[in-house]
């Protein structure tokens, strides 16, 4: 006949105390990548930018090095929001011309206003039918 073994409560909490793991960091490694002129349509206001695949740079440094250096912790959606001329600026000084910039731009930039349009009439309709109703 098998033996069988019992856990009591306290060596299943012992069990589960000694499997917990941690992981920690030391130093990290920053990659750098180029600005590149993007295709997107989600910029406003001028050229859409995009990261190059390729780093143009790499270096590493302690945890602690790279937490002293940051000047804040964490930055709001406005605050990483790149304006337009500055996108233009980027660009040009990557020897992107204007020509090639205001073009993607163009293509870009989905046709805004025959959209609000189309959704402000489509808004009325739905509204006149009185189906919204329907869903409360």
């Amino acid at each position: 006949m098998a033996k069988r073994s019992a856990l009591t409560q306290s060596d299943s909490i012992l069990s589960i105390q000694s499997t917990r793991s941690s992981v920690s960091f030391t130093t990290i490694e920053v990659h750098e990548h180029a600005m590149i002129l993007s295709d997107g349509p989600s910029a406003s206001g001028g050229p859409a930018v995009e990261l190059d695949w390729s780093p143009q740079s790499e270096s590493t440094m302690s945890l602690e090095e790279y937490e002293a250096s940051r000047i804040q912790r964490k930055k709001s959606i406005p605050q990483m929001m790149i304006p337009g001329s500055f996108r233009t600026a980027i660009l040009v000084e990557s020897g992107y011309t204007m020509n090639e910039i205001t073009e993607s731009a163009s293509k870009a930039a989905p046709p805004r206003p025959s959209l609000r349009k189309s959704i402000s009439i489509r808004a009325k309709k739905f509204l006149k039918s009185r189906s919204w109703k329907s869903l409360s």
